[in-house]
């Protein structure tokens, strides 16, 4: 539920933050990012730069996401090529792991965020990675120093982070979707008379 109310969480209908964006220079921005309609009358030039400009911000963006990611999806490969050894040296099920279900209270997030504390910790006191070398094997060699701190994690806590780094993934595809996707504005770009940004998703179309 927290999810879905944070994918459609819209600033500029907040009602705490319309004095913000009611402020001249935020509502300069707005209207360079082609999220406000201007009062002003625009050549074809002004209107197609500030469409260049919105776009410019989108992709960037996109591609801090595409990063975010690809290091994601890094530390999840990483955290299951670990627990599969582990199973394999032990003989246990995947789902042996999971027996220890944490109780449904308001302590999961503080439970998550101690997970995140001890993957950090363990992470930095990792021995330092060497960086440009020109030699293939220390290069990959390097890279895989970057994960060691995973095999001191025990088997629960292992499980738990790869949980969250699953999570963190879905937001981002779920963001990647509604921004970039098929239906997205980049794709489909409303008539110019009406903002796409103050448009509400679940209004149903006439």
């Amino acid at each position: 539920m927290a999810d879905s109310l944070l994918d459609n969480y819209n600033p500029l209908y907040d009602i705490h933050l319309r004095q913000y964006f009611a402020l001249p220079h935020m509502q300069k921005h707005l209207q360079k990012m082609g999220l406000l309609e201007s009062t002003l009358n625009l050549n074809g030039d002004e209107v197609y730069a500030r469409h260049h400009a919105m776009m410019d911000m989108m992709l960037k963006n996109r591609e801090a996401q595409l990063v975010k990611m690809a290091e994601l999806r890094k530390k999840l490969d990483a955290a299951e090529k670990v627990e599969c050894c582990r199973r394999i040296r032990t003989g246990q099920s995947p789902e042996s792991y999971r027996q220890g279900k944490p109780s449904r209270s308001l302590s999961r997030n503080r439970a998550g965020q101690k997970i995140i504390a001890v993957v950090v910790v363990n992470e930095r006191n990792t021995d330092p990675v060497e960086q440009n070398t020109r030699d293939p094997y220390k290069r990959l060699s390097a890279n895989a120093k970057r994960f060691n701190y995973l095999h001191k994690l025990d088997d629960n806590t292992l499980v738990a982070y790869k949980d969250n780094l699953k999570k963190q993934l879905q937001r981002l595809e779920r963001f990647r979707e509604i921004s970039f996707g098929p239906h997205s504005v980049a794709r489909q770009p409303p008539p110019p008379q009406a903002s796409w940004f103050f448009r509400r998703r679940y209004v149903k179309s006439e």
